[in-house]
């Protein structure tokens, strides 16, 4: 079974159901689980229409924070379903054999004294699910560990910030090597450009951990940000305008198509060329008659055996 576990931060964002529909058409989870929705049953229904699940079970939200929602499909055998503020506990009924169990999807507090209390909670209804059952869901444990990684980053970031700086250095030393008289020049070019290899090696650890620190930041937020990057993704793998053979630019995605198409048709399309003996006269023989009998031959049954045994 496949699952789905995200904190949306709010299912209202006009970008998070198209998102939603696209990990969903990627991985197709029997279920999807979301925490702090901000929106009640009657809006989650219509999405779960639009994701096209066929049941769903809603914790509304207290004011403008908070609300969970599960949504699954129909073959998915669910018995009973339990629910506290902060979870919703489905009863999966084994099919073919396979033992009964529990998914508990939590949407814990950020609060470490609230969440302590929640713990005890699961703790307490673990009588409830019998020895089979998985958590699943933002657990809010990770904040700390979180703020640490950024910390980190940040702190690598800052000390490795002079590398352009070094490699101006090391680039000016290389020209000032190349005028210079000295009699073991090839062993300091080396030194050198080895330096300068470094140097830029650092340069873009630099700018990925500056956009990891930015991604650890917002990125897993259903925020502008998020949002602006896989936008910027999309921009990138959008075709806007392209040029045609007689030079024109095509005017709309109608007359991008049909290039395309029309370019991979002739590309494809054989012209039916008759005589090939002014080619074949330059290549070289390297197959002969008897190598040629023995490739084309039927595979017998023990070269498939030794082949089969020997992966």
């Amino acid at each position: 079974m496949k699952a789905l576990v995200w904190n949306c931060r709010g299912v209202g964002s006009p970008l998070t159901v198209p998102q939603l529909k696209e990990i969903i058409n990627l991985h197709f989870p029997e279920v999807v689980f979301l925490s702090e929705t901000k929106n009640r049953k009657c809006f989650m229904n219509k999405v779960m229409m639009k994701l096209r699940y066929d049941k769903l079970f809603v914790v509304d939200p207290i004011g403008k924070s908070g609300g969970l929602t599960v949504m699954w499909k129909q073959e998915l055998a669910v018995g009973k379903v339990s629910f506290t503020e902060f979870t919703i506990e489905l009863q999966i009924n084994g099919t073919g054999g396979k033992a009964q169990w529990w998914l508990i999807c939590v949407y814990a507090s950020s609060n470490e004294a609230a969440r302590e209390k929640q713990w005890k909670i699961i703790s307490e209804r673990k009588v409830l699910w019998g020895r089979n059952w998985v958590l699943a869901g933002d657990m809010n444990d990770l904040h700390k560990i979180k703020e640490c990684r950024i910390a980190l980053l940040e702190w690598n970031r800052q000390k490795n910030k002079n590398a352009k700086r070094q490699i101006q250095r090391v680039k000016q030393e290389l020209v000032d090597l190349q005028k210079s008289n000295l009699a073991n020049k090839g062993e300091r070019r080396a030194a050198l450009r080895k330096d300068l290899a470094d140097a830029y090696r650092k340069e873009e650890v630099y700018w990925a951990q500056k956009a990891r620190s930015s991604w650890l930041k917002e990125g897993d937020k259903n925020t502008k940000y998020f949002h602006a990057i896989v936008e910027g993704r999309r921009r990138r793998n959008t075709i806007s305008n392209l040029q045609k053979s007689d030079g024109n630019w095509c005017n709309s995605m109608e007359e991008v198509e049909g290039e395309i198409e029309g370019y991979f048709k002739e590309l494809f399309t054989s012209s039916n060329p008759q005589n090939f003996d002014s080619i074949l006269d330059g290549i070289p023989q390297v197959i002969t008659g008897q190598m040629n009998a023995k490739l084309v031959r039927p595979v017998s049954e023990v070269e498939i055996r030794k082949a089969v045994f020997s992966l």
